[in-house]
């Protein structure tokens, strides 16, 4: 994936390595864009990151803010009629 593309998952889960070396496992529905080669925003679904030395300060992006460095998981959604 490149800068800029969006990853629209239906079902499944998929695994993405990141050049500086993060990984992340994303669980459909999900969709996720790459903002650079250490940065992505997650605009639904779930989401769990592994961050190397390498790849410090990998960020995943949301609506009302940002993780860094994480090495848990993330779910974006909406519960009650809100987004969270």
């Amino acid at each position: 994936m490149r800068a800029g593309q969006i990853l629209d998952l239906h079902a499944g889960i998929v695994e993405i390595q990141f050049a500086r070396g993060a990984k992340a496992v994303i669980e459909g529905p999900a969709r996720l864009e790459l903002m650079t080669d250490n940065s992505v925003r997650l605009e639904r679904g779930k989401l769990s990151t592994r961050v190397t030395e390498s790849s410090h300060g990998f960020e995943v992006q949301l609506p009302l803010g940002k993780v860094v460095d994480s090495r848990h998981g993330i779910w974006r959604g909406r519960w009650r009629g809100r987004h969270f």
